[in-house]
């Protein structure tokens, strides 16, 4: 059996405390400026000198996987341009004929490809510039140097939060892990829409290119790479689409997950549980008290 007992607050803060409701347990806490160093010059740290060990050992894939990440696609950008190159001496051996304008659409494609796999060394680099700020406020947050239960208002962390990329919501409700998780994530995918959409922008010049060409001999040229265009520009279409929309979605959940945090900062203040020894109908049970 549980009772529930419902009680307005006409006490202060320190009252109720000692009037018998839980508050936070004493937890043991290190100085946050240490493990915030720590972890800005080792990725994970922070983590490790406070015992988070798969904490630690996260962040630190993280930034070597996105560093080889772009690494890998620095290097990609680099063959795809010496193809373009190579394409666009072959159209000068050819100038004047109908093979020219195939070898010079060869090599322009080669360099559309070469900026995409220099926009995804971008975006590899995004997220291991957001993991690394990721990584150093949640070493300060492992630090318990913030951990209380004061009240909150959730109308300002709603508003705080409101600000796109910052996670100023989940600073001001003491929790700076979850404002870096919030700025790496937005930040994030808001830089892969973006290139995403340079990408499109470069696909369409390249088919307004081919429709200004009116020479017949060429017409069959024309349709075959003005597909390659067609696909390469509804491809940067639909994934600049799908990351907005992605971006708008963790943009409301940071806004929700501040107003959630700020309502639920001070619950060990306002509600305490303990076992009920009084006998109801035959059954002992459960007496919880929530102060309003």
């Amino acid at each position: 059996m549980v009772h529930v007992v419902a009680m307005a607050d006409t006490t202060s803060g320190t009252d109720v405390a000692d009037s018998g409701s839980i508050s936070l347990l004493p937890v043991k806490t290190w100085n946050p400026l240490l493990t915030g160093s720590l972890s800005a010059v080792l990725p994970g740290a922070g983590q490790a000198y406070t015992g988070h060990y798969i904490k630690a050992g996260s962040f630190l894939a993280l930034e070597v996987i996105t560093a080889l990440v772009a690494r890998s696609w620095y290097n990609a950008e680099k063959v795809r341009n010496t193809n373009a190159d190579f394409y666009e001496q072959s159209s000068l051996i050819t100038s004047g004929k109908t093979d020219s304008l195939s070898e010079l659409e060869k090599a322009a494609l080669w360099r559309f490809d070469a900026f995409g796999a220099r926009y995804s060394m971008y975006n590899s680099l995004s997220w291991m510039i957001g993991g690394y700020i990721y990584n150093v406020l949640d070493a300060v947050a492992c630090s318990k140097f913030f951990v209380s239960d004061e009240e909150k208002s959730p109308a300002k962390a709603a508003w705080l939060s409101a600000i796109p990329g910052l996670g100023l919501g989940q600073l001001y409700n003491g929790a700076p892990g979850k404002a870096g998780m919030i700025f790496m994530t937005q930040m994030s995918l808001g830089v892969i829409a973006v290139n995403e959409h340079r990408l499109m922008r470069k696909a369409e010049a390249g088919i307004t290119a081919l429709n200004r060409l009116n020479d017949s001999t060429t017409v069959e040229v024309v349709e075959e790479y003005k597909q390659d265009w067609e696909f390469r520009q509804g491809v940067a279409f639909r994934n600049r689409n799908t990351y907005l929309w992605y971006s708008l979605f963790f943009y409301v959940y940071g806004i929700l997950d501040a107003i959630v945090d700020a309502h639920l900062h001070d619950y060990p203040k306002k509600i305490r549980a303990y076992p009920d020894l009084v006998a109801h109908q035959s059954a002992a049970g459960i007496t919880l008290e929530y102060i309003f």
